[in-house]
């Protein structure tokens, strides 16, 4: 089998690859926003990007090491992994002193998807 098969295989039949669902999902989230709400484009696609980095993100990344689920069910059980774990983290990082601000929300959130992908890489190698 050729490895380009063997990938798509992992992610589900008739499925899109990952970045482009994730990016389907957040385009059609931001541009229903735009719609029905007063908030401009930029602004609603600024934050619909933000909640989908903050929240599903973490939770799609880590949902990656169980295996038998595909990509459009890791995005829908990403949000409440996603949202248990980055205020979790916040949480003791606060107590600990740190603080909670936007660049250690973005450090927790690239430091948890980054673990999982290298250790699924690794796992996979």
């Amino acid at each position: 089998m050729d490895s380009e098969e063997t990938e798509d295989a992992r992610f589900g039949p008739g499925l899109a690859r990952p970045p482009l669902l994730a990016l389907g999902v957040i385009l059609l989230l931001g541009s229903v926003a735009a719609l029905l709400t007063p908030v401009g484009w930029v602004a609603a696609l600024s934050l619909t990007f933000a909640l989908w980095f903050c929240l599903v993100l973490p939770g799609y990344c880590i949902l990656l090491h169980v295996p038998g689920i595909d990509s459009l069910e890791r995005i829908l059980l990403g949000v409440p992994v996603g949202a248990a774990v980055i205020p979790l983290l916040l949480y003791h990082w606060n107590t600990l002193g740190g603080g909670i601000s936007l660049t250690a929300t973005a450090v927790f959130v690239l430091t948890i998807s980054g673990t999982s992908l290298v250790t699924l890489w690794v796992r996979d190698r």
